[in-house]
């Protein structure tokens, strides 16, 4: 087993069937499992977690008036920002909006089906990128970025078509971005509708190895 001091999974999903598979999972593993019943105060929740001792594991559809008013991509990246290891947990990942516009935030994702095989390890690699350890491919790096187009998905979110010399030349990637969450997009929402096209500088994870895989983020204009 690597070297992690997590002893304590907290388990959100809002189906209790699922939760009860997560557990057994935790268990196996000899972790102690804790079930999150509902969530209608993620801060409260947050609050009581140990960075030192506590992990959780999260669905991403989790968004109800029962259960939690905002999804689990939104909750895995705040747990990022808190120093929380958190893994994100769904099969259906790699055309979801919330999921790519948070990619910086969410180290890993993992299906139901290999918690048992790749959870001690998805831990390791949160703890160790909270920590400034990255894998080769999260590692952060200065690059110039090409937006070639821009669509709005909603009144908060944009779709941008880039291409990142540094990574892939050939190679268009999609991504999504919250003018909310990333204030400075809009100076390269606007400077592509003026010219058509827009040179910008971004933090990109160049040691991708597909695109969705991709985060591109602390963006300017060049």
């Amino acid at each position: 087993m690597p070297d992690v001091s997590i002893r304590r999974i907290g388990l959100i999903d809002d189906d209790p069937a699922v939760r009860s598979v997560y557990k057994d999972a935790v268990e196996d593993l000899g972790l102690e499992p804790v079930e999150v019943e509902e969530l209608p105060d993620f801060v409260s929740f947050a609050d009581k977690l140990n960075p030192e001792r506590d992990g959780v594991i999260c669905d991403n559809q989790l968004k109800s008036r029962t259960y939690s008013m905002v999804e689990g991509n939104t909750i895995v990246k705040a747990l990022y920002q808190r120093k929380i290891a958190a893994l994100l947990c769904t099969r259906y990942w790699r055309n979801d909006v919330g999921i790519r516009q948070n990619r910086r935030f969410i180290p890993v994702v993992l299906e139901p089906k290999d918690l048992g095989t790749q959870l001690i390890s998805g831990l390791k690699i949160c703890v160790d990128e909270l920590n400034g350890k990255y894998l080769a491919e999260r590692k952060p790096w200065k690059s110039l970025v090409r937006v070639e187009h821009v669509e709005p998905l909603n009144k908060e979110t944009l779709r941008l078509h880039i291409v990142i010399p540094g990574w892939r030349p050939e190679t268009g990637v999609q991504i999504d971005v919250s003018k909310i969450d990333v204030p400075s997009i809009v100076a390269v929402e606007t400077t592509y509708h003026a010219k058509g096209v827009c040179h910008a500088r971004a933090e990109v994870n160049l040691g991708a190895n597909n695109s969705d895989d991709i985060y591109v983020d602390q963006w300017s204009v060049v």
